[in-house]
């Protein structure tokens, strides 16, 4: 559950649980990575970090970002209920082989992620649909900004904002 590690974990969960199977199947030692850092590690370092000033800068910092952000507001087609329902619906979108291709070679070219492009296209269509310039996403990051952090079993994801100004009708690339 995500209120103790992330999707990441998850990936270094089942990788261990499986070197671990292997080596109970066949009687041997199994090779799991060293220990280097616990997760009290982590927030410790980020104890330190919110006591020597550092998060007074970083929200200083993105304060001055984010000054004059007005609210994206998606447009709906149907106005919200008075109460919620929670009722909700699942949308598959299946992009073909020769998409995928080409959405990666562009990325690969302009050297950026498929993510990254994928999210320009979005933010490009909410230029178009909401009638707005400033677009600001928030998009989850894996927050496992050391190394040894990668085979850690825990919650180290954070929510960023993804600004960006698309006045002056700049091009694509």
């Amino acid at each position: 559950h995500h209120l103790i590690c992330d999707g990441w974990s998850i990936g270094n969960l089942r990788r261990e649980l499986s070197l671990l199977y292997a080596a109970n199947c066949t009687g041997s030692t199994p090779a799991l990575p060293p220990v280097i850092v616990q997760f009290a590690d982590y927030s410790s370092w980020h104890r330190i970090l919110s006591e020597g000033g550092y998060l007074t800068r970083q929200q200083d910092y993105w304060r001055q970002q984010l000054r004059g952000l007005t609210p994206t507001r998606l447009p709906t087609d149907h106005a919200r209920p008075d109460a919620p329902s929670h009722s909700g619906r699942l949308c598959t979108v299946i992009i073909q082989p020769q998409t995928a291709s080409a959405i990666g070679e562009l990325s690969r070219h302009q050297k950026v992620t498929p993510f990254i492009t994928l999210l320009t296209v979005f933010k490009i269509l909410c230029v178009r649909y909401l009638n707005q310039t400033d677009i600001t996403v928030g998009s989850p990051v894996a927050g496992r900004c050391r190394p040894e952090l990668e085979n850690l079993v825990g919650f180290f994801v954070n929510t960023i904002v993804l600004r960006t100004s698309l006045s002056g009708n700049p091009v694509f690339l």
